[in-house]
């Protein structure tokens, strides 16, 4: 980035060990960087800010006037810069389109498993306290018919929860790998064009680049919805009395 705005490779090693840098030195750097690109320091970007607008406005109108000189006497340099900005604004704008295109998508089926869940994990509550009055009445039972009658009820409480929303989390899945099916270019796609933009703003290829991350991240999170599909299913049964333990879930 620094070569791309007519730094030497000198310049660019001091700033990779700035960490190192007292204070005093990161200034000298930051001060030269600005008067070469600007010809003001620090001090001089302070005095402006305490300007009142007027005169802020007089020194951007006769900063505005030097810069469209410089471009006068630099024309080649000035088309070059030009277009720079503008291949780095058109894929800018192209990964922002595809980002919000991505999100707007999965956003829908975001939503309805969030949905899904707060619907699953209130009538899980409401069944949980359910549970407990329940086993309430088991032990005032007085014979083991009573008893094994609400265990029965109870095994029937959780098939119908997982009745309820199996069935819904299922379709979701179903639909979302649907979309994921007829959209993996559009995730290629983003891919190489923010790999571009991180190559434009850069000026350096990345030679760790692999194209198809972001198609393999979601389908990562696909598999986790997938390994999921019985997560409100009860598999355990609720025991009456004399098998295999009492209240066992």
């Amino acid at each position: 980035m620094l070569g791309q705005q007519g730094y030497s490779k000198e310049d660019a090693q001091k700033l990779k060990n700035a960490d190192k840098m007292s204070e005093e030195e990161k200034m000298a750097i930051a001060n030269q960087m600005l008067m070469d690109k600007m010809g003001m320091d620090v001090n001089d970007f302070k005095k402006l800010a305490e300007m009142d607008t007027s005169a802020q406005k007089s020194w951007a109108q006769g900063y505005g006037t030097m810069m469209m000189a410089d471009a006068m006497a630099n024309p080649q340099k000035n088309q070059e810069d030009q277009k720079r900005y503008k291949d780095q604004y058109d894929l800018m704008s192209e990964q922002k389109f595809l980002i919000e295109k991505i999100r707007a998508a999965e956003s829908k089926y975001f939503q309805q498993l969030d949905t899904l869940q707060v619907l699953a994990d209130t009538a899980n509550a409401q069944m949980s306290r359910e549970f407990n009055r329940m086993y309430k009445e088991i032990d005032d039972c007085e014979s083991d018919g009573c008893a094994e009658s609400i265990y029965e009820q109870m095994n029937q409480m959780k098939k119908a929860y997982c009745y309820r929303f199996s069935p819904d989390y299922q379709k979701i899945v179903y639909d979302f790998r649907n979309y994921l099916m007829t959209s993996l270019d559009t995730y290629h796609e983003l891919d190489v064009v923010s790999n571009q933009v991180t190559e434009s703003q850069t000026g350096v290829r990345n030679p760790d680049y692999k194209p198809g991350i972001f198609a393999l991240s979601i389908i990562d999170y696909y598999a986790g919805l997938e390994s999921g599909i019985f997560k409100f299913y009860h598999a355990e049964t609720i025991y009456g009395i004399g098998e295999k333990g009492d209240r066992s879930e």
